[in-house]
């Protein structure tokens, strides 16, 4: 318990060190950091549906994961269109742009190659294949 306790403080503390250094905008990975994201989906729904593909890709992140880590779901209306991230902590894992264009994109930060989100992604394809355009 004792060790429990020291290591949270330990943690609390060089987070603390982190942020008042400068050194969390790129230690975490965040859209702030485009360096570390790549593009793993990508295409056009129907702009008709654009509630609905938002729902969808909201929904599918959102479901039971099958990873130990706690993760939750963010979504936020852009300028462009909706912006919804799979979030752990204070870096974004998974990240989907549902334009108002019709245009959707799925980003995965470097940090998901060691966490899987397989059930989220293959979730988001069937959203972005019952939603596709054409």
């Amino acid at each position: 318990m004792k060790l429990a306790a020291s290591l949270t403080i330990v943690a609390l503390l060089s987070g603390c060190t982190t942020v008042s250094t400068g050194e969390f905008t790129t230690s975490v990975n965040t859209v702030a950091t485009p360096s570390k994201f790549r593009t793993i989906v990508d295409g056009r729904y129907r702009k008709s549906e654009q509630a609905a593909m938002v729902d969808c890709v909201n929904d599918a992140m959102a479901s039971p994961s099958e990873n130990i880590l706690l993760p939750h779901v963010r979504q936020t209306k852009r300028a462009d269109g909706y912006r919804v991230d799979l979030v752990v902590a204070a870096s974004q894992f998974l990240v989907a742009y549902v334009r108002d264009d019709g245009r959707f994109q799925l980003d995965t930060s470097d940090y998901s190659g060691v966490v899987k989100f397989n059930r989220e992604e293959t979730s988001i394809k069937a959203c972005l294949s019952k939603h596709r355009e054409g």
